[in-house]
């Protein structure tokens, strides 16, 4: 239960705060009495052996304790200097008043003799919800609220809430579509006269009782204060109860134990057994919550129901202004959030919170997918964006989806098969051929590297399987010569305007390349468009003042249908084509190469040579550097002219010990120090980032660079611009939740690195 004010008073309503967290074990054991008669303190003595407590730093164990307690001769021991016991649970609460243990989360207990975990049972738990239209004008603000605490504890532990709004007009406890329900608190019913704000049930309450239920104070809060109401009540849903709770947990004045049974979930060792900070305490009873869901209440619920899965930072240019922008994809749900410029305002919200990307099961790689290209809906000739895409590989299924950034992000645009399963993980985003977007690369446990190229060589050049036009000059120049492989024969229109020719590729392909070889009359102004019906058209391009010859035009797109569709002729003739060709872009590996490592040999690509292609790299857990350029022109396996060649190590760097680092040093190559090469560097769970700047005569294997301070383990690092200097930015990234939604901390040291390290000043949470 969350309240506006200190609560110094017991519930006023004892059946109402039943009905908020199920039957209270109290309850239950009065029950078990009725039953059981004179005899239940015996049957629990001998039958409650529960586990001994854990024991607290610098506390005797259990059983040194137990031997310093007075005994008499039937066996009781004096416990709290008057209390005779030889029931072992009393012992241990005894024990652990005195010794409170470390402790993050405290989780309801439940079970009529034993105790257990009030909790959700299985793996991979998903739970489901409504949010009742009876919140009137409240109920979008509720909708929002939820969003925001489903994804403070998703980000934390292998929980995915789903949000069924199909079920918010019957939202109430006969509904049994969903795991709980969100309603309005009900004053007839008492539910809101104390000055609650909102209460929740805890898991073993009936299917039919199981609620969040709010009152309109919830809602005259402040949005961090009302959001922190929200994260509380869900973690009562999720069995969690209040932080001061429990006989041996210190809580202030104003927030009285409430007699429940609980267990201290192994964590903090600083406050002695509570967090005053968490989520699950109250602003007045120790210290106030500082708005977000503490480490301890992230380790905590990570410890009940298991680590979060389906994580990624990924940081990436999603406002194309050439540097890189915070971004995080966070729980099974695949709830992704980026946000620009992430140094110009600290704790400044998410400029963007989409869903659906996928996550357990999913690797997800962002970067700028397209290839420059003209793309307008509005005929108005414009370059692409330029702005980072989204796309997620299934492990299960083996696709490779991805949502263009050009069009909005509304969900995928194209999905594509063949990408293999979970041993075939995505390489690190890079641009192996040049053009300036990222392509779809994966490297395989026995040292295989792919790598679907993002502009389609002219080897992935379709076959149509027929064509049809508008008109035909003379009854003679068909549409079937635009698609015959010859430029000694053409398709014409008649002399007029619109005219427009459609070519049917015989099945749903991904689109990167549409290549028109024009005849004398040619299309001044004209749209590439794509459909799978031939009815229903999407543009994929739209140029105008052009001056024939060939038109060699990048676009993306899936479907099965391509069409010109000519709006002004370049000449007072019709449009006549020699060739209309389609290529595919992604849906096939265009580079198949062996002998790249073990699964010991991290993926390390990066542009080491200076031409502008990403080259074949990978740094093993004995400290070893390899690196393929992309640069060897005329190898067998090399597709040219649009794509490099890979054919084996050409640079091999190791030595006695681990030069680079073992398995705790993760490969952050980039360009440092704006030569135009990538440097090779490291950074360790041990804080330290080691750099190996390149120079005129390679790498030596020795670090110019190499200072500590930059995050243990749980800190990701990322090596990017994160300004305009053309040099390597290094970067440290990590989960957190805050007063208004998920987040990461975000430390960015602008290059060149100094010495002594500075303070992190740019550090931030978002």
């Amino acid at each position: 239960m969350q309240s506006n004010s200190p609560r110094t008073d017991q519930p006023s309503n004892p059946i109402r705060e039943l009905a908020r967290h199920g039957i209270s074990k109290l309850t239950a054991r009065f029950l078990t009495l009725l039953f059981l008669g004179s005899g239940c303190t015996t049957v629990s003595d001998e039958l409650e052996v529960p586990e001994a407590p854990e024991t607290a730093p610098g506390a005797p164990t259990f059983e040194e304790w137990l031997a310093t307690l007075p005994k008499h001769a039937d066996g009781m021991y004096v416990v709290d200097h008057d209390i005779l016991t030889r029931n072992t649970k009393t012992l241990h609460k005894a024990y652990t008043r005195q010794y409170p243990p470390p402790g993050a989360l405290i989780i309801h207990q439940k079970g009529l003799i034993f105790d257990e975990d009030d909790k959700w049972s299985g793996s991979n738990i998903t739970l489901t919800y409504c949010v009742s239209d009876d919140l009137g004008t409240n109920h979008a603000s509720a909708v929002e609220a939820m969003r925001i605490a489903t994804a403070a504890w998703e980000s934390a532990a292998n929980i995915d809430f789903v949000y069924n709004a199909s079920q918010d007009y019957n939202c109430n406890l006969n509904n049994s579509s969903v795991s709980f329900r969100v309603r309005a608190g009900s004053t007839f019913l008492g539910e809101c006269n104390d000055g609650e704000s909102a209460a929740a049930t805890y898991p073993s309450a009936d299917p039919e009782d199981r609620m969040v239920y709010l009152c309109p104070s919830a809602f005259s809060l402040g949005i961090g204060w009302r959001n922190q109401a929200f994260r509380h009540e869900l973690g009562h849903m999720l069995g969690f109860a209040h932080e001061f709770n429990g006989e041996y947990v210190p809580h202030g004045p104003g927030c009285e134990d409430e007699d429940e049974d609980v267990r201290i979930v192994s964590g903090s060792q600083q406050y002695g057994g509570a967090d005053p900070y968490s989520v699950m305490s109250y602003p007045a009873c120790t210290i106030s919550p500082p708005g977000w869901l503490t480490d301890y209440d992230l380790q905590g619920v990570a410890s009940v129901y298991g680590q979060a899965v389906g994580h990624d930072i990924v940081p990436a240019d999603f406002d194309g202004d050439g540097v890189l922008d915070a971004a995080v994809r966070a729980g099974r749900g695949g709830n992704f959030y980026y946000r620009v410029n992430p140094k110009a305002v600290d704790d400044a919200p998410w400029t963007a919170v989409l869903s659906g990307y996928g996550g357990t099961g999913t690797q997800v790689v962002t970067g700028d997918f397209n290839p420059n290209r003209y793309y307008t809906d509005t005929g108005i000739q414009i370059f692409a964006t330029n702005k980072a895409d989204i796309s997620v590989k299934n492990d299960t299924t083996g696709t490779w989806c991805i949502d263009y950034q050009d069009n909005g992000f509304n969900g995928f645009d194209e999905c594509l098969a063949g990408y293999g399963g979970a041993t075939n993980k995505p390489n690190p985003p890079a641009d192996y051929d040049g053009d300036g977007a990222i392509d779809l690369s994966t490297k395989d446990n026995n040292g295989t590297w792919y790598v679907d190229y993002s502009r389609s060589p002219n080897t992935s050049r379709i076959i149509p399987s027929g064509a049809y036009a508008s008109s035909y000059e003379g009854g003679t120049y068909f549409a079937s010569y635009a698609i015959d492989g010859s430029l000694s024969t053409r398709w014409s229109s008649s002399f007029s305007d619109p005219q427009w020719i459609v070519v049917d590729l015989g099945g749903v392909y991904s689109i990167g390349r549409i290549k028109l070889t024009w005849e004398g009359a040619y299309g001044s102004s004209y749209r590439l468009q794509i459909s799978d019906d031939a009815t229903n058209w999407r543009n994929v391009a739209v140029l105008s003042g052009q001056n024939g010859g060939v038109d060699d035009v990048s676009v993306a797109g899936t479907g099965r249908y391509v069409r010109m569709f000519g709006v002004t002729r370049g000449t007072q003739y019709g449009y006549s084509l020699y060739e209309l060709e389609v290529f595919q872009r992604f849906g096939q590996w265009n580079g198949v190469m062996s002998g790249y490592g073990d699964v010991n040999a991290r993926p390390a690509p990066a542009d080491y040579d200076g031409d502008g292609r990403a080259d074949l790299a990978v740094k093993t857990t004995s400290g070893e550097w390899f690196i393929d350029y992309s640069n060897d022109f005329g190898a067998p396996g090399c597709v040219a002219p649009n794509a490099p060649c890979y054919n084996g190590w050409n640079l091999m760097l190791w030595g006695t010990g681990a030069v680079y680092g073992n398995a705790n040093y993760t490969p952050v190559p980039a360009d440092y120090n704006g030569d135009g090469y990538a440097d090779l560097a490291v950074k360790g769970t041990d804080q330290t980032w080691k750099i190996d700047y390149h120079t005129a005569s390679g790498y030596d294997g020795v670090f110019d660079y190499n200072a500590a301070g930059y995050g243990d383990a749980t800190w990701l690092p990322y090596a990017g611009r994160f300004n305009a200097d053309n040099k390597a930015d290094l970067a440290r990234f990590k989960l957190w939740t805050s007063a208004t939604t998920l987040s990461a901390a975000w430390a960015v040291e602008l290059s060149p690195p100094a010495v002594p390290l500075p303070d992190w000043a740019n550090g931030a949470r978002y």
